[in-house]
């Protein structure tokens, strides 16, 4: 999904929740490289309330697990 459409959905499903959303884009191999260095802010991210907008908990665990990749 490009940029533009994402923000579009975020921003319609912000409305439809009544809360803002905050975003965090990177990739998965910068995703893979901080979950290495355990990094802070995505120690707080993983073990805090998520809702997913593509994938669930499932899918984000398998990422996680394969961070060797």
């Amino acid at each position: 999904m490009d940029g533009e459409k994402l923000h579009r959905y975020i921003f319609k499903l912000e409305e439809k929740i009544g809360r803002e959303i905050n975003t965090v884009h990177m990739d998965l191999s910068e995703f893979k490289t901080k979950i290495k260095k355990k990094n802070a802010f995505l120690k707080r991210v993983l073990s805090g309330e998520k809702i997913f907008i593509k994938g669930d908990k499932d899918a984000l665990s398998k990422i996680i697990e394969r961070r060797e990749d």
